[in-house]
């Protein structure tokens, strides 16, 4: 397949679910936060609902990529004449439970393995895909594993995908085993019409450069129509349009295309004289395409009959009234229908929002105020996340400790054991808590302190969904600045005390807002349908750093306290995320997906200029970085083997070491101050 004919690196329209090429539709993007919400929130069984084709399968393997440094453990299986005993035998193999014994003794054993698993601070998810599978009674000894819990919540969360039928199974199981209502109900609609074509957009976007349009806007409409918002049949159509062109030579895609394609699949005349070589080269294209699936689907996801899909796909819409195909009449040249869309609306790309702490998220350090950089500056080498090692070059004196040393942490908190609250402290270099600021139960995220030290902006799950308050330190009293209607973080402070950066979502997209403190009002700073977070500021106070997917994937923009519009930073590798600007101004540190597919630190000029890998660990790095107050040595978090090390590395990439005395005890750890000179 001579993909390169329309400047394409991979094909854009595969079948096989790829978490990294996710559309979030607003459907999506609210399935997404009701998963979170029901992972942490210790629910027992989730039932993620949807016809085939829908993305049920792409949206859960892209919330568990975004958190597998999050302390969950995935145990994976299918619905497809399953049996509660290899379900039970699964869970017990993970946890090096016997499961040869009485059912009481297993379900005795198992349940003691996963409370030291939740004494830790993991969540442990099953994942059942095609769960309509599930016979009555697998579904009813499930609930027996669901009721598994502590005194902070269930142990086990179940979470089944399946077509909307498995809701009425669950319904059943819940009336034999005499429950009202035993699982969180999930469900994905279709996309609507401007949705359809962008998801088009979207997938073209992540494989390919070419600005050239792949489609005419009748093209595009006419699939999106007859699709009705289901994402697998405008992949398959897409996907057909798509090497009809290529053998044809045609571009861009016109209606006539279409036209054929939708003609073809409904039986009502040969697509072409060259159909028999086009169906030939059709295993090539898919073969080619499923090589582009997460590596983590890998263990769950069973290649499906794409035929059989697709048919029934297309059964699916041939029934319903509204999906009436007539012939077109004869047009003049392609123009827009007076009910296309714009087929220029941007794309809602895989999302960067992260409602809890430890990934690369909207957290940063306290930046503190400019002073001049007495730093030397070192040969530097141009280099890119994807394709090299960290240089080598000259390094500045070694900092000096104290700088280190008698400066303060503040971080989360687990309360052990099992309790799932997150408590905001203070922390020495050593590790022993100072302070405790906020210690009221809940599950508390993104803590940043401003640079007076006189209040706290943090967000708190205490209302049962996400605000961002500010707390008076001195008065221990606190201000809601946002409303539980969607997820919020809070960002950065800017060095002057002015501003707090925060992230904010509204209608179900996330964008950058500023909080003016003395004017005491909130302002939007982006709007786009791409997902803006992590905001971080400069040293001046008046331009910021941030993480947007506006492009088709995660990579870093400037703006400025004004709204100007936003300028690309990063424009090496597929995702660069967690901008943290030193307080010495001149970098920019922020995780970015290595070549291993690792989770390491970058950092950059503030032109865009410079760009160096820090660190090859060969694990993943979670929780965004954090500069030291001197600027000379950046904290990170990496998890290697099950085990978080609190690490602390030069801006050279010179003296990796780990941080004393930490352990579990610090999550998301920021320098707030210098204590002593």
């Amino acid at each position: 397949m001579e993909l390169s004919f329309f400047n394409l690196r991979h094909n854009p329209f595969v079948m096989a679910p790829a978490p990294d090429r996710l559309f979030l539709s607003r459907s999506h993007l609210r399935g997404m936060q009701e998963i979170a919400h029901g992972i942490e929130g210790h629910r027992g069984i989730i039932a993620l609902l949807a016809p085939r084709g829908r993305g049920k399968t792409t949206l859960v393997h892209a919330y568990l990529d975004q958190r597998l440094q999050r302390n969950v453990v995935t145990i994976g299986t299918t619905g497809r004449s399953s049996t509660f005993a290899a379900i039970l035998g699964r869970l017990c193999a993970q946890f090096n439970v016997p499961a040869d014994g009485e059912i009481e003794t297993t379900l005795r054993a198992l349940r003691s393995a996963l409370r030291r698993v939740s004494d830790t601070g993991c969540r442990v998810v099953l994942l059942i895909d095609e769960a309509e599978g599930l016979s009555a009674k697998v579904l009813e000894d499930l609930f027996l594993l669901a009721d598994m819990e502590d005194g902070s919540g269930k142990l086990l969360t179940i979470l089944l995908i399946g077509e909307p039928e498995l809701d009425q199974h669950l319904k059943r199981a819940c009336a034999q085993t005499l429950r009202i209502e035993g699982y969180r109900r999930i469900r994905i609609e279709p996309l609507r019409q401007q949705e359809s074509i962008a998801y088009v957009q979207h997938r073209i976007a992540q494989v390919s450069g070419d600005e050239e349009a792949m489609f005419t806007p009748r093209a595009l409409h006419r699939i999106a129509r007859y699709a009705q918002g289901n994402p697998g049949l405008l992949n398959h159509l897409c996907n057909e349009a798509l090497r009809t062109a290529i053998i044809e030579q045609q571009k861009p895609i016109a209606k006539p295309i279409v036209r054929a394609v939708l003609n073809d699949l409904e039986g009502r005349q040969p697509l072409s004289l060259l159909r028999w070589g086009i169906a030939a080269l059709a295993g090539v294209l898919v073969v080619t395409g499923v090589s582009m699936g997460s590596p983590h689907i890998g263990r769950l996801w069973h290649q499906p009959d794409l035929k059989s899909i697709v048919a029934g796909l297309v059964n699916k819409v041939k029934s319903l009234p509204s999906l009436a195909t007539p012939e077109d009449t004869p047009r003049g040249p392609e123009t827009p229908d007076a009910t296309a869309v714009d087929v220029n609306a941007p794309p809602i790309p895989a999302s960067d929002l992260e409602p809890q702490m430890s990934s690369p998220s909207p957290e940063t350090s306290l930046s503190a105020a400019e002073t001049p950089s007495s730093l030397p500056e070192a040969p530097e080498t141009l280099t890119t996340p994807d394709t090299v090692a960290p240089d080598t070059p000259q390094p500045p004196p070694e900092p000096p400790t104290n700088l280190i040393v008698n400066a303060s942490l503040l971080c989360l908190t687990a309360r052990p054991p099992g309790n799932h609250a997150r408590d905001i402290i203070l922390v020495d270099y050593h590790g022993k808590v100072q302070q405790r600021l906020v210690s009221d139960g809940a599950l508390n995220l993104s803590p940043i302190l401003s640079p007076d030290q006189r209040r706290l902006a943090y967000t708190s799950y205490r209302e049962g969904t996400p605000s961002i308050y500010v707390r008076d330190l001195k008065g221990d009293k606190d201000e809601r600045l946002t409303s539980p209607s969607g997820i919020a973080l809070p960002g950065a402070w800017s060095p002057d005390g002015r501003y707090l950066a925060l992230s904010k979502s509204e209608d179900g997209n996330s964008d950058i807002f500023l909080y003016d403190l003395k004017r005491r009002q909130m302002r939007r700073l982006t709007l786009h349908q791409g997902i803006d977070v992590s905001p971080s500021f400069a040293p001046d106070s008046e331009r910021l750093v941030f993480t947007s997917s506006r492009s088709g994937s995660s990579q870093i923009y400037l703006t400025d306290v004004n709204g100007r519009s936003p300028e690309r930073l990063t424009r090496e590798g597929k995702y660069n995320a967690a901008p943290v600007w030193s307080p010495q101004g001149g970098w920019i540190a922020f995780i970015g997906r290595s070549p291993e597919q690792t989770l390491e630190l970058y950092i950059i000029r503030d032109d865009g200029t410079k760009l160096r890998r820090v660190t090859i660990g060969g694990s993943t790095i979670e929780d965004a970085p954090a500069w030291s107050p001197d600027g000379r040595a950046i904290l990170y978090t990496r998890v290697r083997n099950g085990i978080r090390e609190r690490r602390i590395v030069d801006r050279d990439g010179r003296h990796d070491r780990e941080l004393p005395g930490h352990g579990q005890v610090c999550y998301s750890p920021q320098w707030v101050a210098q204590l002593t000179h």
